[in-house]
């Protein structure tokens, strides 16, 4: 596994950026990679998800937004599937923006 510090980030895409996103986002940007921009928003929707819902949050009207784009109804009738699409969300778009890295430095 591959990880990196936010200052490394910041040093390799000269951007003082705070959130991991918007880190990753510096660094493709600086670096010239062309990424499928869906992937780094499911990722924010993913994220905003996390911080909206109980116990850690209570911005449940976020929750909403972030369900629908998602395509998962709200409340969902079963939590383990829609756990398994927000699963699935974050691994395609990872896969995605590993690709597109990949692509572009061979």
């Amino acid at each position: 596994m591959i990880t990196f510090s936010s200052e490394y980030l910041n040093q390799i895409s000269g951007e003082k950026e705070k959130g991991s996103i918007n880190l990753i986002a510096a660094l493709l940007n600086a670096k010239n990679v062309s990424y499928d921009q869906k992937d780094l928003e499911k990722l924010r929707s993913l994220h905003k998800l996390r911080s909206s819902k109980h116990p850690i949050h209570s911005g449940e009207h976020e929750a909403i937004t972030v369900f629908k784009s998602l395509n998962i109804q709200y409340p969902p009738a079963n939590w383990e599937k829609a756990g398994k699409i927000c699963l699935h969300h974050l691994v395609m778009s990872i896969e995605g923006l590993t690709k597109a890295m990949v692509e572009h430095n061979p």
